[in-house]
């Protein structure tokens, strides 16, 4: 019987020493996969570096006039060589919060896939399968981004540091870079809440259904804030996991203020 304890143990213990192994390998290709979407996000670009078949496409406006759409920004054209479904970036100056963003067909995909695409615990920082990233600054939209809340400080880990008033006064700004544009977005709401609390609707019948919404996100806020929100203004939410008890989410809502002018411009 001693006997078969010690190898059942030795059995056990191997089993965990592999498991470690396991995800200590998975970390470090997450943290691969990550450093070469920055690379490839801020890499010098020469403007004729990605042809225009590439990065524009024709629309027909009412007039029938042809016209040509905005081209792809080339850093993000760079990643959707990667991976198609790369709609942005998001950073959060002065926190680990520096990440492609990507969009499946469904909110489940990206919960353990990274942004390539690959098998990973981790996942990726995915955009609300129901927003549009073209739509991302019009009046009265809500675009949702969701991430894991990773122990090794990764992906939305560092948003659960808003709950300190102090952080989140030297980190009022969010850059959302989309396909074309780079834009800030400035924060007004952050708390904890379950998923009983619908906080990621996405449509809204009319304005004042909207304003009602906003209303209710100020309130179950935290933090108080000087600025007012209005139904004129497009919000942007971003929700991970935190343990204060079971099921509780973590969500920073923001504003827009401006598009930031792209450099030489």
């Amino acid at each position: 019987m001693k006997k078969l304890i010690r190898i059942m143990s030795i059995f056990f213990l191997i089993v965990a020493i592999v498991a470690i192994g396991l995800r200590w390998l998975e970390s470090q290709n997450q943290q691969a996969s990550i450093l070469e979407a920055q690379q490839r996000f801020r890499q010098d670009y020469d403007s004729n570096e990605l042809g225009s078949e590439e990065t524009s496409t024709v629309l027909t406006d009412l007039s029938g006039i042809s016209k040509s759409a905005p081209e792809i920004l080339p850093e993000i054209a760079n990643l959707q060589s990667v991976n198609p479904q790369v709609t942005g970036w998001i950073q959060i100056p002065g926190t680990p919060v520096d990440y492609p963003v990507v969009q499946a067909h469904d909110n489940a995909f990206y919960l353990d896939h990274d942004w390539q695409a690959e098998k990973n615990r981790a996942g990726a920082i995915f955009m609300d399968y129901r927003n549009d990233v073209n739509a991302l600054t019009l009046p009265a939209t809500h675009t949702i981004l969701y991430g894991h809340h990773m122990r090794d400080g990764s992906m939305f880990q560092s948003l659960t540091a808003y709950k300190d008033p102090l952080f989140l006064q030297d980190h009022p700004v969010i850059h959302i870079t989309d396909l074309h544009e780079t834009h800030r977005f400035e924060i007004f709401s952050v708390y904890v809440t379950t998923t009983d609390f619908y906080y990621i609707e996405t449509h809204f019948e009319d304005r004042p259904t909207f304003e009602a919404f906003i209303n209710v996100l100020q309130e179950k806020s935290k933090h108080s804030f000087a600025h007012s929100i209005t139904g004129e203004e497009a919000l942007l939410t971003l929700s991970t996991c935190t343990y204060e008890y079971d099921d509780a989410r973590l969500v920073v809502h923001a504003r827009y203020l401006e598009t930031l002018p792209r450099k030489g411009s």
